[in-house]
């Protein structure tokens, strides 16, 4: 089985060193024969093409702390929209006076059936 080397790998990946605003890296050769090459965007990594004798695929780098970020600012940005909904019109007195209405009314009508049991015996 033919092993991947750097002649491969060059010409796997555009032969430029710039494609658009993407650089490519120094290709290398990991242990197990499969070659890497880093590719970068304005300083930061945005993936690497690996080849193999199975072909050339393409892995994106993945920026945890950005996807952090971009998290907490939405739960931010939620947290305040429901905190101004809240604020502006608050769900609870209308809900809360329906209960208590609802009790009263319930009471009410065992107390008049209680009522009419004393008063039938």
């Amino acid at each position: 089985m033919p092993r991947p080397d750097r002649d491969l790998a060059r010409r796997a990946v555009p032969d430029r060193r710039r494609e658009g605003d993407a650089a490519f890296g120094e290709p290398y050769e990991a242990q197990n024969g499969t070659v890497v090459v880093p590719v970068s965007r304005r300083g930061r990594a945005i993936g690497l093409f690996t080849v193999d004798e199975r072909g050339t695929t393409w892995t994106p780098a993945v920026d945890t702390g950005r996807l952090g970020l971009i998290g907490a600012a939405t739960g931010f940005v939620a947290a305040a929209l429901a905190t101004l909904a809240v604020l502006r019109r608050p769900p609870w007195p209308e809900l809360t006076e329906r209960a208590v209405t609802a009790m009263a009314e319930a009471r009410a009508a065992q107390a008049r059936r209680g009522t009419r049991k004393q008063n039938h015996h």
